[in-house]
């Protein structure tokens, strides 16, 4: 059964770091890469600014925590929903319950 509170957010996990070309490791990781453009309130294309640190720094940064809080090397960033498909899927047979939809 997964354990809830191994939640890996995407700045605790070093696959999510986006290499010299500006795409992660981790295929399910977004809020690090590089984008070009954000969108303003109007929905206008506008440049991205966001400060970002150079890599080498990131990933002792993203390091560092994990040790810390000794995350298991093995855990890594996964969505919500992708954690909660693998607890549905990770029932003891016959005790599985039961979704109706009338």
């Amino acid at each position: 059964m997964l354990d809830w509170r191994l939640f890996v957010p995407e700045a605790w996990d070093d696959t999510c770091v986006p290499d010299p070309d500006g795409k992660p490791a981790n295929s399910h990781a977004r809020r690090l890469r590089r984008q070009p453009v954000t969108l303003d309130e109007a929905g206008v294309k506008k440049p991205h600014v966001r400060q970002q640190l150079p890599r080498a720094e990131q990933l002792d940064q993203t390091l560092r925590r994990r040790a810390a809080s000794k995350v298991p090397d093995g855990e890594r960033y996964r969505p919500k929903w992708l954690m909660a498909l693998e607890c549905s899927t990770n029932w003891p047979s016959g005790s599985a319950p039961a979704i109706v939809d009338r």
